[in-house]
Order: C-alpha cells, then sequence, then structure tokens
C-alpha cells in the first residue's frame, strides 16, 4: 500500500465516522429547525468529501503495479463504496424527514387558524405524498447511478488488465519472433558452411583422381 493511499484511507475513515457522528446528532435539534438545516449542509457537504476522495482512492489503486496488492485494495475501495452508500441513504431519510416535519408544521399552522379549507388541506397531502416519491426516486436515481459508476470503474480495471496481458503477449511474440530470426539464420550458416566443405570435398577428390591419372600415365610411359 502506497504512503499516498493510507493518507486516503486515514482521511476516508476520518470522513465517514465525521458523517455517521453528525447523522446521529440531527435528534438533538427537533426542536430547531434551522439548525436542524444547518447540520445537514454540512453533512451533504461532507458526503461529498468522502465521495470526492473514494474517486481519488480508486485513481491511486489503478497506478499500482503489484496485482496481489491491486485486488487487495480494490476490495477494500468496494467496501468504503458500500459504507458510503450506507451513508447517504441515511443522510436522504433525515432530509425527506426533514421536508415532511416543515410540510406537516406549515399544515398544522394554518390548521391552528381555522383559515384552510378541505381543499387546501387536500393539495398539502398530496403535495406531501408527491415529495416523498419524488425523494424516494431521487434516492433509487442516485443508487443506480452508483451501480453504473462502479460498473464502469470495473469495466475500465478489466480492460486495464487486458492491456496489460496484450502487451506480455506482444512481448512473447517479439521474443518468439527473434529467437525464430535467429534461428533461420543460424541454418542458413549451416547450409552455407555445409556448401562451401562440399565444394572442398569435391576439390580433392578431382586433384586426388587427377593425380592418380597422372600417375599412371607416367608409370605406363617408362
Amino acid at each position: 500500500m502506497s504512503s499516498i493511499f493510507e493518507a486516503y484511507d486515514e482521511e476516508f475513515l476520518a470522513l465517514t465516522q465525521d458523517i455517521g457522528n453528525n447523522i446521529s446528532h440531527l435528534n438533538t435539534y427537533e426542536t430547531d429547525a434551522g439548525k436542524k438545516r444547518t447540520q445537514l449542509t454540512h453533512i451533504d457537504a461532507l458526503v461529498g468529501q468522502a465521495g470526492d476522495l473514494l474517486k481519488q482512492m480508486e485513481i491511486e489503486v489503478r497506478s499500482t503495479q503489484d496485482a496481489a496488492s491491486k485486488k487487495e485494495l480494490q476490495g477494500k475501495i468496494a467496501s468504503y463504496k458500500k459504507t458510503l452508500q450506507s451513508l447517504r441513504g441515511d443522510y436522504q431519510r433525515a432530509v425527506e424527514k426533514q421536508e415532511r416535519e416543515g410540510l406537516l408544521g406549515g399544515r398544522e399552522a394554518a390548521f391552528a387558524q381555522g383559515g384552510a379549507s378541505q381543499e387546501q388541506r387536500d393539495r398539502l397531502l398530496q403535495t406531501t405524498d408527491r415529495l416523498d416519491g419524488q425523494s424516494r426516486r431521487l434516492e433509487d436515481s442516485k443508487r443506480t447511478m452508483m451501480e453504473i459508476e462502479d460498473t464502469a470503474m470495473e469495466i475500465t480495471t478489466e480492460l486495464g488488465r487486458n492491456r496489460e496481458k496484450i502487451g506480455e503477449v506482444h512481448d512473447k511474440v517479439r521474443d518468439v519472433s527473434g529467437m525464430t530470426t535467429s534461428a533461420r539464420r543460424l541454418v542458413h550458416n549451416m547450409n552455407r558452411r555445409e556448401v562451401q566443405q562440399r565444394c572442398i570435398m569435391y576439390g580433392i577428390g578431382l586433384v586426388l583422381v587427377i593425380g592418380a591419372i597422372a600417375a599412371v600415365y607416367y608409370t605406363m610411359k617408362n
């Protein structure tokens, strides 16, 4: 694990702990809507920081050369993503609760004044239901986007591994090609030496034949 990743790791763990503590403390602001909204805004900023930090960690892991270390760090990041997703869900539920309490508070105030008609009450209830539905759809969309992002990251990682394998294959092909070229050159040299040796043998044989003929000729002449 690189020192950069270790620093990111420590910062991410501190952030997620801070997010969890802030969400837990939301109940202490039930009687102060303004402070609760401020706390929710602070939590939203912390969640954004944790998401950005997680992306930096993924970039750092992709640059890791050791396959075993890379696999271990990828498993850790997958676990951190689940943790952050769970915290996002807790934050979103807190936001929805705050919105419902705001609407219900306004509705109760109107009822207390006695100036709200049945039609207005029905509209308030419909608005509340519509906002709840929109919040749920928004949370589903965020969850889907995170799943798509995770899938894209896995595909990118797999493509990186494939590029490494292709590079290794190319290196092996070049090595085999070099060996083939060397073997071809060696065979060519051997063939050439064989031809030279045959020529020498033929030349020696021819000299011997000529010498034998000459010897026979001079013997018969004498």
